[in-house]
């Protein structure tokens, strides 16, 4: 699987030795080893590697990637978010104009209730380790007649708790009008605290009565389109992490890399270097391997998924980078290595690598954003086992 997550954390790791102004190769004719013990040089910064630089690939990831795709949107300002519309109640006026004792007469029909339960990401978020915040919701109406429908009844929406459900009453709905020749209508726009972090999961009326004028099919506006008295809402969420959220990515490989560092013959190479983190979840890295080039497959590519690991080259690079926000970014250092165990290194065309993305506890909830992401700060390279400077 190929995943370009994780080239925000493997570039790191390439970065150090892909600095043009440290090729000294150009114009020599005969090679020199130069700093046979170690030297220490700059590597400067590089990003930021934001969120948005992936999200529109989030369908390439197995198994929940395409099904993420799917619901999350980005809005104007960024912030990643889902959305879910439908209807509460709805009922066609030709079956309403049978449940009257006399059409031809205006009558107050008791129509019971009815609830739905939100779709989309909504109904399994909790499962995945992901919460709302900053919920929005609004009940909109549909009335094909050219009469306005007085409404009485008493509006809720549901939220979900591990003993017991939640109702909260939609104050101001227990008694409105439909307008005449509406569709989509904003009725209300819902007061929902900021502080509400499990998503809503259902809407719902009972007591309904609607009060329809007399002949209602005969006042249809336009019978060849809709013909449905409703009551829909309208929902959307931005989208947190909790603690418990967890994306195990697996063993990933990475390619083409295309360092060219064989021609300086290095022994060992050790990067020291700060990682600036502004996403609000863990990420797990561990188990380098740097792959041998590999063959081309059947549509002429070259396959890294399929590539032999170069078992002469050991990396020591298994780290952890807390995750942050954007106001208050995670700082950690790290420093790892790339080593021959025989001989020199060669060039680097691939990498394979374990990653695993976890919520960060103690965090303040945070809105997920394509503005967060990776940074790499000022940095150093050491590069041990003396440079040789080639030929050509």
């Amino acid at each position: 699987m190929k995943f370009p997550y994780v080239l925000l954390l493997a570039f790191p790791l390439v970065l150090a030795c892909s600095r043009p102004e440290y090729d000294i190769s150009e114009g020599v004719n005969t090679e020199i080893t130069l700093f046979e013990n170690e030297i220490s040089v700059p590597i400067g910064s590089a990003g930021p590697f934001s969120l948005g630089m992936v999200f529109d690939k989030l369908a390439e990831i197995e198994g929940v990637g395409e099904f993420f795709s799917d619901y999350l949107k980005v809005d104007p300002d960024g912030f990643i978010y889902t959305d879910d519309a439908g209807s509460i109640y709805e009922a066609n006026v030709y079956e309403l104009e049978k449940e009257m004792d006399d059409p031809g007469v205006s009558q107050t029909l008791d129509v019971g209730g009815d609830f739905c339960y939100l779709g989309g990401l909504m109904g399994v978020m909790s499962y995945l380790g992901l919460s709302s915040i900053n919920q929005q919701a609004a009940i909109t109406v549909d009335n094909p007649l050219n009469r306005p429908i007085p409404v009485t009844g008493r509006a809720y929406y549901v939220i979900p708790g591990e003993e017991e459900d939640e109702v909260v009453p939609l104050e101001g709905l227990d008694s409105f009008t439909i307008p005449s020749r509406s569709y989509e209508k904003e009725l209300a726009t819902l007061d929902i605290p900021g502080d509400l972090y499990l998503p809503i999961s259902a809407f719902g009326l009972d007591e309904l009565q609607l009060t329809l004028p007399d002949n209602p099919t005969s006042r249809i506006s336009r019978p060849e389109g809709n013909v449905c008295v409703a009551v829909n809402y309208q929902y959307k969420s931005q989208i947190r992490v909790t603690d418990a959220f967890e994306l195990p990515l697996g063993v990933i490989s990475v390619g083409p890399v295309d360092i060219p560092i064989g021609k300086f013959k290095l022994k060992k190479c050790e990067l020291s270097l700060e990682i600036e983190n502004t996403l609000p979840m863990r990420v797990e890295v561990k188990d380098f391997q740097l792959l041998l080039p590999p063959e081309k497959n059947e549509y002429g590519e070259l396959d890294y998924d399929d590539a032999s690991v170069d078992e002469n080259v050991r990396i020591v690079a298994d780290f952890t980078i807390p995750g942050g926000t954007l106001e208050n970014p995670a700082v950690t250092p790290l420093t790892f290595s790339i080593e021959a165990l025989e001989g020199t290194l060669p060039d680097i065309s691939g990498l394979r690598l374990s990653v695993n993305l976890q919520g960060q506890p103690g965090l303040k909830p945070t809105p997920l954003s394509i503005r967060q992401g990776l940074f790499v700060k000022s940095s150093s390279a050491r590069l041990t086992g003396g440079i040789t400077i080639p030929q050509e």
